[in-house]
Parts: C-alpha cells; structure tokens; sequence
C-alpha cells in the first residue's frame, strides 16, 4: 500500500501541451479518482504514474521514494485497461498467473496466489475457460484480478468498466468497492463517468485541459464547486449571471431576473465583480404565489416531465434563462404547463462562482 505525490508534472506531445505542473498527494489506503471530460490529461497522468509515459518536468515519489526513472516492472503495481487487454489462448487462471511468472516466482507460489485471487473475483467454476467463453463483467474481473494477484502497493484502474451495460457497471462498482475495503489498498481510478466518482470516491481529483481544477471529497465537489467549469461537469445546474453588489455577512448579487443573496464562502469577493449564481434543480422549489421570501424566480413553465420519484419543471425567466427544478415524492403537479410559477431556494443553496474561472 502506498503513498503516492506528484509535484509539479508536466507532459507535452509534439506542441500539445497535456498536463500542465500537477501536483497532488494520494494517501496509502484512498479510492482515489482523476475525473474529468475526454482529452483532459487525465489518462496520461495514470500512465506517468504507472512508468508507462516519463514526465518533461516534474517527479513521482511512492512513500517518499522518487520512482520517476524507474520501468513499470519495477513500480509493484498493477494495471487494470479499459479494453481488458486479456491473452486469448490462455485460460482464465493462465492469464492470472501470467505477471508472476514474469517476476519469476515459483509454481507452488504462482498456484496459490491465483486460487486466493480466483476466489476474491468469484472465478473459481471458470478457471479453465479462456476469456472469448466469458461475459464481459467476468472479463472485466479477470482484468482486475490479474492486478490484484501480483500483491501491487497500488492498483491503477483507467475506465475499467466503460466496456460494461449499465446493469453490469453497477454490479462492478459494488465489486471494486468491496475488494478496495476488504483489501485496503490504495487505488486511483481515471474515468469521466461522474456517478462513477461520485458513489465509488474517498477523494477526487478534477481535470480540465491538463490541470487539477479542485481535489475533495465527492460530497463537497458537488455541494461546493470550485469554479463554474466542475458546478457544470458535475450533475446539472442553473446558472444566473450576475454582480455583486453588496458583501457583509451574506453576499448580494444583482442580476437580470432579481436579486438573489448567497452565503459567504471562501473565495473573496468585492463590490462590481461578475459572477455566476450556481443553483442545483433540487435545491430549488415550486412555491406558492403569494411567497415574498428572498431568491425568488418567476417564470413561465414551458414542459413538466414526470419521472416517478421526482418531477422536472422548466421555467422560462424573464431574461430569457430556462431554469430546472426538481420535485421529489409528490403526488400532484404543483404547476401547470402555460402557466406562470415562483421557484424559489435559500441562501445556503446559492454557490456564488467568479464568473472567468
């Protein structure tokens, strides 16, 4: 199990500059998850990690140790490939059993590591079928036992189960979080799926255009974006533009359709700065006419989609904006289509972002 800290990576191909002075620290025992849209730097970064990519600057220390120049084989981790990358003439146990022999173990220790590893991933009936007689979650799990037999300090898993349907995916994600508890290893896990991060994550890093935009927990992230880029990627939302226009212990911003008032947080603000007013659908509720509370929006509703547990109601402002709310577990439809409507939600559910982050 290890520690893993970046400091300061940096990778270009050709002109293209991927990753851009990335610094982060990995704790020894974390599921620890690079999220970000395609093209963000995020897979890279896991192959420098791995010693299948070398940085132009930067280095990469496990437990203190600076492992930048050493080859994969010499890094104790193990590796889980999106697309599998299973031998097809070897049998399922051949194909766990292969790394060791490339390490040179013994057959009596090769034997036993692969029946302690066949158990974990529930293989044990399929030992002697070669991968193309496997589905692909029994796939997916041969791939992820193939890393988990070589003892890794660290399992490195770049969009494992983007291969998967949804009902697998779901099936998989129980497995990875079972094996990261039972075996507390530490793990960091590419993919751009946020529910993915979102249900699997101790902590998670965000990547856009090779840079780490905020590193916390998934709860916070979602709650508290760092910038209007992540309060978009992740989930939905409604942005207001606004100015700020007054800041004491709540901040007021004046914008097209209202004044709407947010908590203070931990980014500065002044007087006269553009920001965006970040608000979640769910935050937000249908209100009664006569309401007079502050952060009140009206609006004409354009579409109603009922979805069961929670119905979905577009508001048309006055500005022009389409604003989203989310009603769970009612009965009725608390506004009609072609009619006017109030939204409205509390200061503590506005997140107020600088509108050039």
């Amino acid at each position: 199990m290890a520690n893993v800290k970046l400091q300061n990576i940096s990778k270009s191909f050709g002109k293209t500059k991927v990753l851009d002075k990335i610094s982060l620290e990995i704790k020894k025992g974390e599921l620890f998850f690079l999220l970000g849209p395609s093209g963000c730097g995020k897979t890279t970064l896991l192959r420098i990690i791995a010693g299948f990519h070398r940085p132009d600057h930067g280095r990469v220390f496990f437990d203190d140790r600076d492992i930048t120049e050493l080859p994969p084989h010499q890094r104790n981790t193990g590796m889980v490939f999106q697309h599998y990358a299973l031998w097809p003439h070897l049998s399922v146990s051949e194909n766990l059993a292969f790394g060791l022999k490339m390490r040179g173990l013994s057959a009596a220790e090769r034997d036993r590591r692969v029946k302690k590893v066949l158990q974990m991933i529930q293989l044990e009936p399929h030992a002697n079928r070669s991968p193309n007689q496997l589905s692909g979650g029994q796939q997916q799990r041969v791939a992820l036992g193939r890393a988990l037999v070589l003892e890794p300090d660290l399992v490195l898993l770049d969009e494992p189960l983007s291969n998967l349907d949804a009902k697998l995916r779901l099936e998989m994600r129980e497995q990875i979080m079972e094996l990261h508890q039972r075996l507390d290893l530490t793990m960091i896990y590419v993919t751009h799926d946020q529910s993915e991060a979102l249900s699997l994550a101790d902590q998670v890093a965000i990547m856009h255009q090779g840079k780490i935009q905020q590193v916390d927990s998934p709860r916070q992230i979602y709650n508290h974006p760092a910038n209007a880029f992540i309060a978009n990627f992740i989930g939905e939302t409604n942005f207001i533009k606004g100015r700020v226009r007054q800041v004491q212990s709540e901040i007021e911003i004046e914008t097209e359709v209202g004044l709407i008032y947010a908590l203070k947080n931990s980014t500065e603000f002044k007087v006269g700065d553009q920001v965006h007013c970040s608000i979640r659908p769910e935050r937000l509720s249908i209100l009664d006419a006569a309401n007079t509370a502050r952060n009140t929006f009206s609006g004409l509703i354009e579409r109603l989609i009922y979805q069961g547990n929670h119905e979905q109601y577009f508001l048309r402002l006055q500005n022009n904006d389409l604003l989203q709310v989310l009603e769970y577990n009612i009965e009725f439809a608390k506004a009609e289509v072609g009619k006017i409507a109030l939204a409205g939600c509390g200061i503590e559910d506005v997140d107020i972002l600088k509108q050039e982050a």
